[in-house]
């Protein structure tokens, strides 16, 4: 069992921190589909080198749920029976509370809390944004507002990349979730029902790259704000994972250097790593449109490549269209045997005439050809 994780450690070619990834989160997965699952995490690991700790068991933990043999949505079904609080005492006068919940439920409550915490930092504050949403969970809990008086208007917001196809009802690939990964399509399908917004971003059905989104001035657009916020996910920095909800825009080439305001040359950073390519004490450089080159001042050079969107795999999409193509058809010929059944109940006396033929349109063909059965 993980002979090829631990022949990988050997060689060197994987750390020990991604072998313990490797084998949480293959672990979880039957045995009959292990070894492929195993080997794809490998290949991974090989391919983009710089991934951290964190950001490489996101990447497992997403692999883990498209790949896992049983389907998302009736895993999640039998895990939601478990939800619950925990209240685990510590030492030091302190304790552990927790929730098992939904994911787009914990989501959506870790986004209230940091948006309630994040305006209390200041100059005067001494506490630490960890801190702060402590405080600001306790506050929501044991008074319904935050300890500053606010809280009770604040909603709640996630971000959800849903392809269209699922989000018709049409395929039930996953969606994908902002601070968490794939989410089962009912799930997504009940979020979005009640979004007060969307934003369409066309992609390429093969690869989920974006196909048009650019503009001829400095800011980019809310759209391209919320793409590279589903595209990044966290800053690009090759060791922070503060999310991309929480970072700024930045142009890759300065606008003032020429470079245009495209999704090919704009990603997240986070303030600090911001500053560092503004000071110019690291190098930014996006070799491909979200594939992130920061170079450090002793001239090495780090790496970090996006996730694909959430989108509909290509070998389901044939079968969609085929599906789509075949439902289409049976519509129009239910309609009409239902418009001839009617015609037969009624009689000829109850019969409307039918109007004069109207004269060939150019969009009917040439006059003599044969008319649509529908």
């Amino acid at each position: 069992m993980f002979t090829g994780t631990l022949a990988a450690v050997e060689a060197g070619t994987l750390t020990r921190d991604q072998a313990e990834v490797v084998l949480d989160q293959a672990g979880t997965v039957p045995e009959e589909a292990r070894r492929a699952f195993e080997a794809e995490l490998l290949e991974l690991a090989a391919r983009v080198t710089s991934l951290t700790r964190p950001k490489f068991r996101q990447r497992a933990r997403t692999l883990r749920e498209r790949r896992h043999p049983e389907s998302i949505a009736a895993r999640r079904s039998r895990a939601e029976v478990d939800r619950r609080v925990e209240l685990r005492p510590l030492e030091d006068g302190m304790a552990w509370l927790g929730l098992r919940l939904p994911a787009e439920q914990a989501v959506a409550a870790f986004n209230r809390i940091q948006e309630l915490a994040m305006p209390l930092q200041g100059p005067r504050e001494a506490r630490t944004l960890t801190q702060l949403r402590a405080d600001v969970a306790a506050d929501l809990l044991l008074a319904g507002v935050a300890g500053c008086g606010t809280g009770a208007g604040v909603r709640a917001e996630v971000m959800l990349t849903i392809p269209a196809l699922t989000l018709l009802g049409l395929d039930e690939e996953p969606a994908e979730l902002e601070g968490y990964g794939p989410v089962p399509a009912d799930a997504a399908r009940r979020l979005a029902g009640h979004a007060p917004s969307f934003v369409r971003l066309p992609t390429d059905p093969v690869n989920g790259a974006v196909l048009a989104m650019d503009r001829k001035k400095y800011r980019p657009t809310k759209a391209m704000r919320q793409f590279l916020r589903a595209r990044d996910k966290t800053c690009t920095f090759a060791i922070c994972n503060r999310s991309a909800g929480h970072c700024e825009t930045d142009h890759t080439t300065p606008w003032a250097g020429g470079g245009p305001t495209d999704v090919a040359n704009l990603s997240c950073g986070c303030k600090k790593h911001h500053r560092f390519k503004t000071i110019g004490a690291w190098k930014l450089k996006q070799p491909a449109a979200g594939t992130a080159a920061w170079t450090s001042p002793a001239g090495l050079t780090y790496t970090t490549e996006p996730e694909p969107l959430a989108c509909t795999p290509p070998e389901h999409l044939a079968t969609v269209l085929e599906r789509l193509e075949i439902h289409d058809v049976n519509t129009r010929l239910s309609a009409l045997y239902r418009k001839q059944r009617a015609l037969r109940r009624d009689g000829p006396a109850r019969r409307a005439p039918f109007p004069p033929p109207a004269p060939p349109g150019p969009e009917d063909g040439p006059a003599g050809a044969a008319p649509c059965p529908f």
